[in-house]
């Protein structure tokens, strides 16, 4: 406990005085006959008090000089400071409140009345330490938590990633016409989710998760995935199928709705006739409004078993003419906008 008073008073009848009043009631203290002498002891062993009492009027440093560099020094700044003054006017006693002393007591000095005073600012001052200490350790503590959560997310995601690959493998396995169809089609969502301005959580997400647009696939007969032509109207419904059985995959992964989304309505179209809920406009999630572009576009550029490669500038002319029917037409309207950095990608990840 911080229970020792240092007194300072230039007066050795005054100063004793005070040590008398405080020994009196076993409060331990310690004289200084002026600030700077004070400053000197507190600067070496400031830890063992828990108080000050201080003359205004002293050689070399008076009392609000002393007291205004006292609150300058982190160590001891927050040590209560009781002026003890025959200073009494109201605007002397407010320069010494408005140093930042604790309390005021003018000359002569009750003895009972400097105890209870010194008593509560010890009280005080030691309560505040403690609130500190403990702020400190809640402080390091709380530190230690968020290192235990970054490193637990840290592997969670690690595991995520890993499960991730797997399904974007069985994807490419189940599917592997399509080449590095799923990688463009990440690519260009990543590019299209910046442009909508979205926060950098849902881009990481629809970056993460869009390769598995098509995961339901695996779901999805050979015969029908990699047909060298046109499906009839029963393959055509089966194949309608792998949004159902992907989306549900990754439900039993319990990934996040952004993925569900993504898998369940990229097929939706923007005016209600798409599959397999029928949602229309901005009742389909954004998230599969951009996945649905970039998987079109992607579609139409490259080779298929039952198509030849459409040119980008043909693609642009189809997608256009669906703008109103297909996609959302602000999304398409950003999407053909950075044309030619969706080109960069495209000759990146050319198969």
């Amino acid at each position: 406990m911080y229970d020792k008073i240092l007194v300072i008073d230039d007066s050795k009848l005054n100063g004793n005085l005070i040590k008398k009043y405080l020994a009196y009631r076993n409060l331990e203290t310690v004289h200084a006959v002026n600030g700077q002498i004070a400053l000197d002891i507190l600067e070496k062993d400031w830890e063992q008090f828990g108080c000050i009492t201080l003359d205004r009027q002293m050689p070399v440093m008076d009392g609000l000089e002393f007291a205004s560099k006292i609150k300058h020094q982190e160590l001891f700044k927050d040590i209560p400071i009781i002026i003890v003054s025959s200073m009494s006017e109201k605007t002397e006693i407010l320069e010494g409140l408005e140093v930042g002393v604790y309390d005021y007591i003018i000359k002569p000095v009750d003895g009972d009345f400097l105890y209870l005073k010194v008593r509560n600012a010890i009280e005080f001052y030691n309560q505040k330490i403690q609130m500190k200490k403990l702020n400190i350790q809640i402080v390091e503590e709380n530190e230690h938590l968020e290192e235990i959560v970054e490193e637990r997310t840290k592997r969670l995601q690690d595991v995520t990633n890993a499960i991730l690959n797997v399904l974007e493998k069985a994807t490419s396995i189940s599917d592997e016409v399509t080449g590095n169809h799923i990688q463009r089609v990440s690519a260009y969502s990543e590019l299209l989710a910046k442009e909508a301005l979205l926060p950098h959580e849902i881009i990481s997400e629809i970056k993460a998760y869009s390769p598995l647009h098509d995961i339901g696939k695996i779901g999805i007969s050979e015969s029908i995935l990699k047909k060298p032509g046109p499906l009839t109207t029963e393959e055509f419904e089966k194949m309608k199928e792998h949004v159902n059985i992907g989306s549900e995959l990754l439900r039993e992964a319990k990934l996040p709705e952004i993925a569900v989304n993504i898998i369940k309505y990229h097929h939706e179209k923007w005016n209600g006739k798409g599959y397999c809920e029928g949602l229309s406009k901005n009742d389909i999630p954004i998230e599969a409004r951009i996945v649905s572009i970039a998987d079109v576009f992607d579609a139409l550029t490259t080779e298929r078993p039952y198509k030849k490669a459409f040119s980008i500038e043909e693609a642009i002319r189809i997608m256009k003419e669906e703008m109103y029917d297909s996609f959302d037409p602000e999304l398409l309207e950003l999407f053909l906008c950075d044309i030619e950095k969706i080109q960069k990608i495209k000759e990146k990840l050319e198969d």
